[in-house]
């Protein structure tokens, strides 16, 4: 007689629902409160090793676009005007949405593109390049298509090949003119109607590399993403969230 042992079922890896997803104990958005800042306090400004923030006539102002999420700024806020709460919805269609302060606390919804949606709303095929940095943000990219996440089932999966893809995800500072030379190639290869994403604080805003002695800008000057992730790498549902929202996948 053939036993059968049951127990409990094992939970299912991939997220049922990444829109509901929460990230307990992530450093994400910044939290800056409502109440002044002292006249003469500026002691948060050079705490931040990206210059990621900036002082207003009564608060301060952080751009996402160069944080690195380090919440150095938190230490040296003897206010307590600085937090990070758990909140992974960064995402933004504009590069001045992810400047959060007095005026606007969080990056404003990405809303999606009616063209986009239509050309890549069931198969949407991206390569990533890398041009510098730590590889961080390349690793949180490619668990994006791990069991987990699964942007598969959405129709977006990773290609190796430019010619193969319907658009580019850049990390890295592209520090060199090789490196702007590169993407501009990689750009190139790709075919028809192109999405373009910035992803992490090297590619879109420097990072620690911003005041480096060789900072290679041109591509970004002429070629504006349409989706900023931001992070330090960005965790994955920074972007899968922020891209579904873009394609307008509910």
């Amino acid at each position: 007689m053939l036993t059968v042992l049951r127990g409990p079922r094992p939970a299912p890896r991939a997220l049922p629902d990444p829109r509901a997803a929460v990230t307990p104990g992530l450093a994400g958005l910044p939290v800056l409160k409502d109440s002044p800042c002292p006249t003469a306090c500026s002691a948060c400004l050079p705490a931040c090793p990206a210059q990621a923030l900036a002082r207003t006539s009564t608060a301060v102002a952080l751009d996402l676009g160069r944080c690195v999420f380090c919440r150095e700024c938190t230490a040296a806020c003897p206010e307590g005007h600085i937090t990070f709460s758990p909140e992974h919805r960064l995402a933004s269609a504009t590069r001045r949405g992810l400047v959060v302060g007095p005026e606007r606390r969080t990056p404003p919804p990405v809303a999606a593109d009616a063209a986009l949606r239509r050309l890549f709303g069931r198969s949407l095929k991206l390569v990533r390049a890398v041009l510098g940095g730590c590889d961080g943000c390349d690793r949180e990219l490619r668990a994006c298509a791990d069991g987990h996440f699964d942007i598969g089932r959405w129709g977006i999966e990773w290609v190796d090949e430019a010619r193969d893809a319907d658009g580019l995800v850049v990390s890295g500072p592209v520090e060199t003119d090789a490196d702007d030379e590169q993407l501009r190639r990689t750009w190139a290869a790709i075919t028809g109607p192109r999405l373009l994403i910035a992803t992490g604080a090297c590619a879109i805003g420097g990072g620690p590399h911003r005041l480096g002695p060789a900072r290679a800008r041109g591509f970004f000057a002429e070629y504006a993403p349409q989706l900023y992730v931001p992070g330090c790498p960005p965790h994955p549902l920074t972007f899968v969230n922020g891209l579904l929202d873009l394609l307008g996948v509910p």
